[in-house]
């Protein structure tokens, strides 16, 4: 259920499509779970929404372009606010290691690593 995967802490939500077995969201094509027949996330084609957790989420040089919009500090960790090229402003879990993390106004790229999950809308 969507509301209690927001719930259950922060979430990126990305409007999606889905076309036989692929998922095309503003990320590009994403790997999902997909559960039972007729449930959210069935093998149905159409529009659905697709949830990703910020630590799926890793700045690569092949992913989404987009726009640091707010970087938070966490001690060990930061999670960035970033504005895709799509709009979708999404949150991205950077670790700690020495290496800062990037500041708002830097363009990066972003993409997906796991699962995520399918929900019909």
């Amino acid at each position: 259920d969507l509301d209690i995967a927001r719930f259950v802490g922060e979430v990126a939500e990305l409007p999606a499509v889905v076309e036989g077995d692929r998922v095309r969201c503003a990320l590009g094509e994403v790997p999902v779970r997909r559960p039972g027949p007729g449930g959210p996330g069935s093998d149905r084609d159409g529009d659905a929404v697709v949830v990703l957790r910020p630590e799926q989420l890793v700045l690569s040089g092949a992913g989404a372009g987009g726009v640091v919009v707010e970087t938070a500090y966490h001690g060990y960790d930061a999670v960035i606010r970033v504005e895709l090229a799509a709009g979708a402003r999404i949150p991205v879990r950077v670790p700690g290691g020495g290496t800062a993390p990037p500041r708002p106004g830097d363009s990066v790229a972003v993409g997906v690593t796991g699962v995520g999950l399918l929900y019909r809308r």
